[in-house]
């Protein structure tokens, strides 16, 4: 960057430069064309006074010695007007050229000085810090912290410069969760709020971060900041998280089910959020499946029915990383749409899922709505949940579910065509 600001300075030294070169020329003959004309009218002035002055003496009006004092005088009056006209000419020619060095050396000056303060600088500072940051991750702590420290120092100073910047904020409020400090992190993200109050990120971070300085607490105002991201964007896998925690509160581990299942669409499958959510999810769909537990406010509680899978690969089987499983139970002979399924990550099996209610993709169309069913588990080659050649897969035999009672084992090793 600093070799590209010189180049502009150069330029822009040139571009200043160029008017005084190119009329030091054009000055220069005018100059001489005006000295010349000047001498030659000063010689034809002083020709016609020798012509007077001698007409004169030859008719006896002057003696010899007026007329020559009178040659005389004419002659350093000549020599006094080309001397003039000459000082005249340069004086002309040099005008303003005194105010060249005065822009060559002010132009860098108020150029930096004025970047410094208005331009970009800081901004390439703090942007060195992040890449900094991304290129040493696995540098030691003590570097990782001063490097930290910098950069942090450096968001402050900036942010008072352009408070208008998002970015630098949500930098600030990250950092600030970084060193548990809920209470910073919050502030930072309710200025952000205040550039754009509509954004859904910044929604969604300061309603976690409130109902983090709240001590977990799902108080008046951390509600009514869940519901405003809630409102914004009901998609969002923050916004979502926080309410399946709020429903699982207030013992309604359904409904907690449903809105942490909708917040791992679109998480990687092998990411801790991803699994921590996967965790509550079956935490508390093995709270609703218990006989002992009622769920009065919870349509899915009552007659409920599932399914317990065991799901392995076989070994002969390759897996990359980040490859998806589906697990789904369908009508036999329908595999269009099921009638529950999920998502795991492959690096997750052999694992134990249940298929319950809680999984169905359409109201109406679940479980309890069925008498016979298949159950099929795919390793996904594309990560899309439509099948395609190439997955492998495992296809349970079709049973009636009033009749099943025990675990279902589904070995994925058949390659689809």
């Amino acid at each position: 960057m600093f070799i590209v600001t010189i180049a502009i300075l150069i330029f822009a030294m040139l571009f200043v430069l160029f008017p005084f070169v190119s009329d030091i020329k054009a000055r220069r003959d005018k100059a001489v064309s005006q000295s010349r004309l000047t001498e030659h009218q000063n010689i034809a002035l002083f020709e016609e006074q020798k012509g007077l002055f001698a007409a004169q003496f030859a008719a006896g009006e002057l003696d010899e010695q007026q007329y020559h004092d009178l040659n005389l005088g004419a002659e350093k009056l000549l020599l006094a007007n080309t001397e003039a006209t000459t000082s005249l000419s340069e004086e002309n020619f040099s005008g303003g050229i005194w105010l060249l060095p005065c822009l060559l050396i002010a132009l860098p000056i108020i150029t930096i000085t004025t970047y410094y303060h208005l331009g970009a600088q800081q901004d390439e500072i703090i942007k060195e810090l992040i890449e900094e940051q991304s290129d040493n991750v696995s540098s030691n702590q003590r570097e990782n912290l001063a490097r930290n420290i910098r950069l942090n120092e450096a968001l402050e100073k900036r942010v008072k410069q352009t408070p208008n910047n998002i970015y630098y904020w949500t930098l600030l409020a990250q950092f600030a969760i970084s060193k548990n400090d809920f209470q910073r992190a919050n502030d930072y993200f309710l200025t952000a709020l205040q550039i754009d109050p509509q954004d859904s990120f910044l929604l969604a971070q300061y309603a976690e971060s409130l109902f983090l300085v709240d001590q977990s607490k799902f108080t008046e105002r951390v509600r009514l900041a869940i519901d405003k991201a809630y409102e914004v964007d009901p998609s969002n896998s923050t916004v979502l998280g926080l309410k399946g925690i709020e429903a699982y509160s207030k013992g309604k581990p359904a409904i907690a089910a449903k809105f942490w299942r909708k917040a791992q669409i679109g998480l990687d499958p092998d990411g801790s959020i991803y699994g921590g959510l996967q965790i509550g999810i079956e935490q508390a769909e093995s709270l609703v499946l218990s006989s002992s537990h009622t769920e009065s406010n919870d349509s899915f509680s009552k007659g409920i029915k599932q399914i317990v899978l065991t799901v392995s690969l076989h070994p002969s089987i390759p897996v990359k990383k980040n490859q998806i499983v589906f697990v789904a139970a369908i009508r036999p002979g329908d595999s269009k749409m099921p009638i529950a399924a999920k998502k795991i990550s492959a690096s997750r099996l052999p694992a134990t899922i249940i298929l319950s209610d809680l999984d169905s993709l359409m109201p109406g169309q679940n479980l309890s709505a069925v008498e016979e069913i298949q159950v099929v588990a795919r390793l996904s080659s594309t990560g899309s949940a439509t099948p395609q050649a190439g997955d492998w897969e495992a296809i349970g035999e079709p049973f009636v579910l009033e009749e099943y009672s025990t675990e279902y084992k589904l070995i994925i090793n058949s390659k689809r065509l």
